[in-house]
Formats: structure tokens, sequence, C-alpha cells
């Protein structure tokens, strides 16, 4: 607290005698001496700003909230907009759109996964294949490509294929995914869906996953048939397996949830990028 000649005592900011404790905090976590400057002393104890730290909150708090169903309360909230009374203080509502307008994430924001089926819960006829059976260390390619095409071979030929793959740049991203449908007479369909501008390669392969499920069931045909869906991502599948709660991509399809044509059984099999080559 400071007093001025003939002012009324002056509080400091919360945020600011919160910033000097993790400064202090962090220099003897460090052991760096005073005079080294202070972005370097809280680089060094990889201690964000509390500036930075409270707009990265109000963001995170404010993508979760307009994930939510529009009939949630908190979502009602996130929309809404409320006048604000000081100029100098601003809302989780306010620093979240700022933050977010800084790192260009734009409107929608992707929703939340519905409840999933529980791995106890049979979901339908849908089988998992996540190997295409034993490999030694350190096999060749020759190896792998003859392992995939056994594996293949014994899945059902008179089938619907569906294969998938996502790409992302550098990891993070311009994500896009693609699959390709290739029906039981041999007619064949590419479908090409982009995944966001900042992408995990988890997500874009689940959102190649998502758009192929949904192109078979948006065009029903040969409903009767078995389906066959290849993908190079072994976690993909595993997650859909095993109905992993680490699967929090929204726009991934839940496989055993998912409603084939005509109740066709479904099949889902991992292979290397090498393997799906054969």
């Amino acid at each position: 607290m400071k007093r001025g000649p003939g002012r009324c005592p002056r509080v400091e900011r919360p945020s600011r005698l919160i910033e000097r404790e993790m400064r202090a905090a962090a220099r003897i976590v460090t052991g760096c001496p005073r005079s080294t400057p202070t972005h370097a002393v809280m680089a060094e104890a990889r201690l964000a700003p509390m500036e930075e730290r409270k707009k990265v909150l109000a963001a995170r708090l404010l993508g979760r909230a307009l994930a939510l169903p529009p009939t949630d309360p908190l979502r009602r909230t996130a929309e809404a907009s409320a006048p604000s009374r000081l100029s100098s203080v601003r809302g989780w509502r306010t620093l979240g759109r700022q933050m977010l307008a800084e790192v260009e994430v734009t409107a929608p924001i992707e929703p939340v996964l519905p409840p999933r089926i529980p791995p106890w819960e049979r979901g339908g006829n849908v089988t998992f294949c996540l190997d295409v059976g034993p490999l030694r260390t350190g096999a060749t390619e020759g190896e792998k490509i003859r392992a995939a095409t056994r594996h293949l071979a014994a899945l059902p030929q008179r089938a619907t294929w569906l294969w998938t793959d996502g790409s992302v740049e550098g990891g993070v991203k311009d994500g896009g995914s693609g699959a390709v449908v290739i029906w039981s007479d041999g007619e064949e369909e590419d479908l090409k869906t982009p995944a966001g501008r900042h992408c995990s390669s988890y997500r874009a392969e689940m959102l190649a996953l998502a758009s192929g499920l949904e192109h078979l069931l948006d065009n029903p045909r040969d409903r009767d048939i078995p389906i066959v869906i290849c993908t190079d991502s072994p976690g993909t599948a595993r997650n859909r397996a095993t109905g992993s709660t680490s699967a929090t991509s929204g726009g991934a399809a839940d496989i055993r949830g998912s409603t084939t044509p005509g109740g066709a059984a479904t099949t889902t099999t991992a292979a290397s990028a090498s393997c799906a080559v054969a």
C-alpha cells in the first residue's frame, strides 16, 4: 500500500503482487543473481508472466464454454456480452476473444464429443484388427509388405473398403484429411476434408475416419456386405477399439457408436504407411 501527499491509500493490483512473488520464487528456484534480467529469470524457470497466463486461461475457458451444447448455461454466458463498468477491468470473455483473435482462431469452435459407449459394452457388429501379424524386430520393407498382404487377404474381399489418412504441416498446422472409398463393384471415390489451420496429426487422422464414415452413411450402397476400414494410424484404431477417454477430438466419429448402412459388419484394421501401399 502506498500513500501520496493528500491522497487516499492506493492498493496494488493483485496480479502485480502475484507477479512480484513469482519473480522472487523464480530467482530462488533458478539460483540466478539479482543482476539477471527479469525476463531471463522467468524464462529459465519456465514461468509465464501473469498477464500472459491470464490471457491463456481466459481463452481456454472461453473455448471450452463455446464447445458446449447451445443449451448449456455456460455456453450462453460465453456468447453474451456484459457492459464493463471500469475501462481497466476486462472479464474472461473479453480477454478470451482477444487472445483467440491474436492466434487467428475463429468461430465456430469444435463441439465436445458426445458420450461414448463404454468399452465393456458391445457396439454392434464391429471388429478391430490392431496388427498385421507377427513381425521380427528390424523387419525389412519387403517383410512388412508381405505381412500386410497376408493380413489384407484374410479380410472379407467382397466388401466396401475405406482407406483413410491424415496429414499436417510440421505436426501442428494446416491439416488435411483424405479417404478413398472402394465399392464392391470396383468404383472408387476420393474424399478430401480440411482439418483446420491449427491441427494435430491425431485430429487429422480422426477427421479422415469421420468423413469416410459420414460418406458411407449418406450413400447407403451395398447394405448387406461388410465394410472394411484401413488406417495407417494404430493409435486411431486402438482408441476407437477401447473407447479411450484420451480421444477428445470433437471431429472424430466413434466407430463403436456409429450406425453402418443396413447394420453391415465393420472391420477396422491398422497398417503402417509402407504396408498401405501394398
